[in-house]
């Protein structure tokens, strides 16, 4: 059952990845390319989480998952957001310090020493990796992130409450999927499942999916051409 939910679960992302990607190409707008990277890095996550069902967790690939479905798809989510709500001099300033963020975590985590990794459970960071530096990345990188996802949210849905009811409901999903995603260590914490961890991913991924999609479809057609961020 595990292989068949995580199978179906990197599916899902890549094509929302896909679908990402394909509006930023066309569109070039930074939030929309700010988006495609934070979903793809959660299929790239989900991918690991796939493997390691089917084959077992190598430090090569739990160290994949670690980096990009820990540490890095929240910030960069919200720096979609961020973009989209507060506009370019808020993208910029974020991106600025996104970027040297980005370079320490896949320095920090790709040559880092580990222990064993068992099969039978999703691994806790703490418990693999020797630095404590490495697992207090995830409390920067998902912390601050998913509190200015929401933040970011909770803002456009108090611009536009009066202006657009399927803006409100996407950016309601956004945040929805924010607190989905943010529960995803507790979960791991608590009960070490695999299967409950991807269909708590699976679940915040399509939910930040739809919001987007409903968000932004719906702004372009209120807002007048370039002021989209």
């Amino acid at each position: 059952m595990a292989i068949v939910l995580s199978a179906f679960s990197s599916l899902v992302a890549a094509w929302f990845a896909f679908d990402l990607i394909r509006s930023a190409v066309a569109s070039r707008r930074p939030h929309t390319a700010a988006y495609a990277a934070g979903m793809t890095m959660f299929a790239v996550a989900t991918l690991a989480s796939f493997l390691s069902i089917a084959f077992g967790w190598t430090d090569g690939i739990y160290k994949i998952f670690y980096l990009f479905g820990g540490v890095l798809n929240v910030p960069f989510l919200a720096l979609g957001s961020v973009y989209l709500v507060g506009g370019e001099r808020w993208g910029r300033a974020m991106l600025g310090l996104l970027l040297p963020f980005t370079l320490m975590a896949t320095l920090l985590v790709l040559p880092a020493a580990m222990g064993p990794i068992p099969d039978e459970i999703l691994p806790r960071g703490s418990e693999i990796f020797a630095s404590d530096g490495i697992t207090t990345l995830v409390a920067i990188g998902s912390g601050i992130g998913a509190s200015i996802l929401i933040v970011a949210g909770l803002t456009s849905v108090l611009r536009f409450w009066r202006r657009s009811k399927p803006l409100v409901a996407g950016n309601l999903l956004i945040v929805a999927g924010t607190f989905v995603a943010a529960a995803q260590r507790t979960i791991v914490d608590a009960t070490g499942s695999q299967e409950l961890f991807t269909a708590t991913l699976l679940t915040a991924v399509s939910l930040i999916w739809a919001g987007y999609r409903l968000a932004v479809g719906r702004r372009a057609t209120i807002m007048a051409p370039g002021r989209i961020a």
